[in-house]
């Protein structure tokens, strides 16, 4: 690279800002270093409260590789060194699923995914042309004995309300 295009780009960088700071850079390595540990615990997580979900009674469908009731379960075990951390669900109607997000208390409502903690996105609320019974579950590294208990607690409230 010539020294003007190498003085051009130093003075980009310089104006716009585009270099992480000391402490981002800190965060960054330090998060990269338990990256491994992180994603085992979240496949680990994702696949136990899949299995819950499946067995209860309010849950009309779930959505994830690592249960056999999912249609590309024998193509996702070929090719997959593990499920993802992610999992969709469905309820009966888009009423539930309000009551449902309401009771939880551990695991937040949020549109991003891939956090540490446990959360939770209903995407009809805000793109109207998805189905208004499902939800997602990006998984935590929490125990998923509270994950499935959150879970359970509120699907316990909504099986009282249909009864």
């Amino acid at each position: 690279m010539d020294k003007n295009k190498r003085e051009e780009l130093k003075s980009q960088r310089t104006v716009t800002g585009a270099v992480l700071g000391n402490l981002e850079s800190f965060l960054l390595l330090r998060s990269l270093r338990e990256l491994d540990t992180r994603i085992e615990r979240q496949v680990k997580n994702a696949a136990e409260v899949a299995k819950y979900l499946e067995g209860n009674k309010i849950v009309k469908r779930v959505w994830h590789p690592s249960l056999e009731s999912h249609p590309n379960f024998i193509l996702c075990a070929k090719q997959m060194k593990s499920p993802p951390g992610i999992l969709s669900f469905e309820l009966d109607k888009e009423e539930l699923v309000h009551k449902f997000l309401q009771n939880l208390k551990l695991i937040s409502c949020a549109t991003s995914l891939g956090a540490v903690h446990t959360t939770i996105d209903w995407r009809y609320k805000w793109d109207t042309k998805q189905d208004p019974s499902l939800v997602r579950l990006s998984i935590g590294i929490e125990s998923s004995k509270d994950i499935i208990k959150d879970l359970d607690q509120a699907l316990n409230i909504l099986g009282k309300s249909v009864q």
